[in-house]
């Protein structure tokens, strides 16, 4: 893999956990009163009489609070292997230059937020600078992550 492609695969693997929704724990569908209201609404019935419900003795002793919590912990992940490393990396860039961080990442991140293609045009717009602007930013955006990437590299190569 090329210095580009590391680049691009650090910078992928930074939005997905950026954007990634298995890190929230929470419901995730409607519960059933819920769902019945919506139908309701739906098909232009009224949502407006109360909904309850009632449990008996025997139903109460199979109570489980903690399932809960419990499927939730399916949703949590642990982040990506590299995610520290290209954190790190774009951290240095938003230091060293923030147009080149906001460059590297406006579409990637837009892609992933929209799921559809972005164009440079409108990433040159996000991020508030014109065409040849976002071109300049992202190209030495580019070259200054690929600079790190490569100097850690051939560091890494000389200890081992």
């Amino acid at each position: 893999m090329d210095a580009k492609a590391r680049a691009e695969n650090l910078i992928t693997i930074f939005i997905n956990q950026c954007v990634s929704t298995d890190a929230d724990a929470g419901w995730h569908n409607p519960s059933q009163i819920e769902w019945c209201k919506q139908a309701a609404s739906r098909i232009g019935g009224t949502t407006s009489k109360q909904l309850t419900a009632t449990f008996s003795e025997e139903s109460k002793g199979f109570s489980r609070p903690d399932d809960k919590n419990i499927m939730e912990i399916q949703f949590l992940r642990e982040p990506h292997a590299n995610f520290e490393l290209a954190k790190f990396y774009l951290c240095e860039i938003h230091r060293i230059k923030p147009q080149y961080y906001y460059a590297l990442i406006a579409m990637p991140w837009y892609q992933a937020v929209y799921k559809q293609k972005y164009t440079q045009e409108k990433a040159a717009v996000a991020c508030g600078v014109s065409i040849d602007a976002y071109k300049h930013a992202l190209r030495q955006g580019y070259e200054k992550l690929i600079d790190m990437i490569e100097y850690d590299w051939r560091r890494e190569r000389a200890v081992a």
